[in-house]
């Protein structure tokens, strides 16, 4: 998959996604954020692809994703389609090696600090602190995945991990599952 599809992908997904809730109540204002996120995003990285920038078209789509799976899993949302972070085979010039390694350790920096920043808002063993403990299992693992992808040199997967990652964070702090300890700035609160 190029990024171009990777973006289809998420405009797919996008489309596919509807509220999980009454309106006028606060888990339908929780689902009306996460659906500007995503589509805020979506928009932002077909505008980069447009300008031939696909690293930071990437970034945005994987960040986007983020938001969309937290916010399906945290069940603001639902999306009649599954979907799934893809293998991005996308070839980056030389020109743009050191601008992609850059900020794929920029935006692996912030996920880690992002996931240290964090407690949970709601008191051991509710339903609240059981889907925030789903929410650190799910960055640690894009974290986990992102390493990977950095070890085989494949940056671009890589970056699309890490964003993943933050955007499951941002929309779980957005949605009140976690209290900010620390680097306030890392999130859109």
């Amino acid at each position: 998959m190029n990024a171009n599809e990777f973006g289809g992908s998420l405009g797919h997904s996008f489309a596919m996604t509807g509220c999980n809730a009454v309106e006028g109540t606060t888990i339908f204002t929780a689902c009306q954020d996460v659906c500007e996120m995503v589509r805020s995003y979506w928009l932002d990285g077909t505008t980069f692809l447009e300008k031939g920038d696909t690293i930071n078209a990437v970034a945005a789509f994987g960040y986007a994703f983020g938001w969309l799976s937290a916010g399906q899993l945290i069940g603001v949302i639902m999306c009649r389609y599954e979907h799934q972070i893809p293998w991005v085979s996308e070839i980056i010039p030389a020109d743009d090696k050191e601008k992609l390694n850059r900020k794929t350790m920029r935006y692996f920096q912030m996920l880690t600090f992002a996931l240290h920043s964090l407690s949970c808002a709601s008191e051991n063993s509710t339903c609240l602190w059981k889907g925030a403990q789903r929410v650190l299992i799910e960055a640690r693992n894009a974290r986990k995945t992102g390493m990977k992808h950095c070890i085989n040199d494949r940056r671009i997967n890589a970056l699309i991990w890490f964003s993943y990652g933050h955007g499951w964070l941002d929309a779980s702090v957005r949605i009140g599952l976690f209290e900010i300890r620390e680097r306030r700035e890392l999130f859109t609160i």
